[in-house]
């Protein structure tokens, strides 16, 4: 009478393993990126300024892709001088993300900004509300590629594995739990 009681048990524990937030953590993958542009403001000259950064990507198996962004852009024509500081959120699809951004720049003051990123390309609109709300436009080339969503195939796998791992630990053979009692 003992054994269908522990086979029960054994099913309820299955149950809250598969159910940990770990496991469903694994519908998405992380992208983490130091990248390189040059950076183009409109009305400022043909001059481009370096933008280092680092993008922090979230991209679920259905394309979907959210993060953040932090970035400093240097001006390296004419002396080295550091100009911005920038943190971004980031939303959309594998392809294109919107932005939302907040930065500092050393001559202009604070600004805040939207943006479009796509494959290498990024562009924006920036408001300085301290600089009597000058606006400013640019477009940078940059090394963020496309970002690539979770395959599907990896997630089965890792499921089975970890089914698997978890029936032979509850004693089950296979994977499979008999909640029959036998």
């Amino acid at each position: 009478m003992l054994r269908p009681k522990i086979n029960l048990l054994r099913m309820y524990v299955l149950m809250a393993v598969m159910h940990n937030p770990i496991v469903q953590a694994e519908n998405t993958k992380s992208d983490n990126n130091i990248y390189g542009a040059l950076k183009w403001t409109f009305g400022e000259g043909i001059k481009p300024e370096a933008v280092v950064g680092l993008r922090r990507a979230k991209i679920n198996n259905s394309g979907k892709v959210d993060g953040q962004d932090f970035s400093l852009t240097v001006k390296f024509f004419d002396g080295l001088e550091i100009q911005q500081v920038r943190g971004k959120y980031f939303n959309g699809k594998e392809n294109i993300q919107s932005e939302l951004s907040l930065g500092f720049d050393l001559k202009k003051g604070m600004f805040s900004g939207v943006g479009l990123n796509a494959p290498y390309l990024n562009t924006g609109i920036d408001i300085f509300p301290l600089s009597n709300y000058t606006i400013e436009t640019y477009l940078h080339l940059d090394t963020v590629a496309k970002y690539k969503r979770m395959q599907s195939t990896q997630e089965q796998s890792f499921l089975l594995g970890q089914e698997e791992q978890i029936g032979d630990f509850l004693g089950g053979g296979g994977g499979m739990i008999d909640a029959s009692g036998n």
